[in-house]
């Protein structure tokens, strides 16, 4: 935003980082359920007439791994324990604060020990693909990786392999 050009224009600018933070923490259980769930593909078959009963799987026995543990991430920690879950963080910043219920753990221990991993870190030079083909690799078959952040910070062409190799849900 231009500070100044809207200063010169009487426009008032707020920072309100809080204002989204629970509305992307709700989405990521969301899209967490919806995987689990299989919410989008039995939606698909019914409006292609071609029902058929669908085993999900319940997110209350999975284990959710959080990486970064700032306003989001922890209202995610928050949320999954109530669902539950076991849930794993991985936090570089050494005085942040640790939600109840939560472990805090190394990214290596999170990404292998994790059912459900999900991304609450902001893009930097650091975090440009975080998540590459080695740690792509090093998560469990069959788990699910929920980006609610930044898209640099997945390694999109690993990625796209993990899926087609069903390594990922």
């Amino acid at each position: 935003v231009d500070l100044d050009a809207a200063k010169r224009l009487g426009i008032k600018v707020f920072n309100t980082p809080d204002a989204p933070s629970q509305a992307v923490a709700e989405l990521t259980i969301g899209l967490m359920l919806a995987v689990l769930r299989r919410i989008a593909e039995g939606d698909a078959a019914i409006r292609r007439d071609d029902w058929k009963p669908l085993m999900g799987r319940l997110l209350g026995s999975r284990t959710v791994g959080i990486v970064g543990l700032g306003r989001i991430g922890a209202r995610v920690a928050k949320l999954a324990a109530a669902f539950g879950c076991p849930v794993l963080a991985y936090e570089p910043r050494p005085d942040a604060a640790i939600p109840a219920g939560t472990k805090k753990v190394s990214l290596n221990e999170l990404l292998t020990n994790s059912d459900i991993v999900t991304l609450h870190v902001p893009m930097s030079p650091e975090n440009r693909n975080l998540i590459n083909a080695n740690r792509l690799a090093a998560m469990k078959t069959g788990s699910i990786l929920i980006n609610a952040s930044r898209g640099g910070l997945v390694d999109e062409t690993a990625l796209l392999a993990a899926l087609k190799s069903r390594r990922l849900s």
